[in-house]
């Protein structure tokens, strides 16, 4: 099956390709340092990791869907995940989920809407997070690039690397504020809008 770049996700390790019939997304972490110009760093980090922690992330991941599903958000069906067998792939990882035409990668989206619908987007982000913090999870890597959207529908989980919130509520709104950083939100602006809904919600964590 041949699959064509969807979208780069600007920053981060992973790339998105859409199948030739549109109904698959693939999604690839690529090893992060070059064999060649790195060596030290690519085996520490990455021939090491893929040796000794085979797919982890993926099935870290694959957990995740199913958190998201537990917790009552939404996210495409995923079929299926694995890692190259070869050390020297590029590849560390894949998964392969259910792509609809309908759906729009996270900060396309935002770009796209006028100064007001922005800040409802930020919003509608922020309470999807208090649903997940609320089960008792945070998002790794919480960036626009990691959700589709359906006009009118909502959210669609695409990312699901997540940690277990701790029991102690300092911590926990320390984990929660920490995960937002100012240019995985397009800026300070958007994030101090997520950070308020948070603060509204875990006012006693605050």
């Amino acid at each position: 099956m041949d699959f064509f770049k969807y979208n780069n996700h600007t920053g981060v390790s992973s790339d998105l390709y859409l199948s030739a019939n549109d109904k698959i997304l693939l999604k690839v972490e690529n090893v992060k340092y070059s064999i060649s110009q790195q060596f030290f760093r690519w085996f520490f980090r990455d021939f090491l990791r893929r040796a000794f922690i085979l797919g982890l992330d993926a099935r870290r991941e694959h957990k995740g869907y199913q958190i998201v599903r537990s917790a009552g958000l939404k996210s495409p069906d995923l079929y299926c995940w694995g890692v190259p067998l070869s050390p020297f792939n590029n590849i560390l990882s894949f998964m392969m989920i259910e792509y609809k035409d309908n759906l729009t990668p996270g900060l396309t989206y935002f770009n796209s809407l006028s100064e007001s619908k922005k800040v409802e987007f930020m919003t509608m982000l922020a309470d999807e997070a208090v649903v997940l913090a609320k089960y008792g999870y945070v998002h790794r890597d919480f960036h626009l690039n990691n959700f589709l959207v359906e006009e009118g529908v909502g959210l669609f989980w695409i990312d699901t690397h997540f940690r277990k919130l701790s029991i102690y509520k300092k911590k926990k709104w320390k984990q929660l504020s920490s995960s937002l950083i100012d240019s995985k939100l397009e800026g300070e602006e958007n994030k101090n809008i997520i950070l308020s809904v948070f603060k509204k919600s875990f006012d006693v964590y605050s």
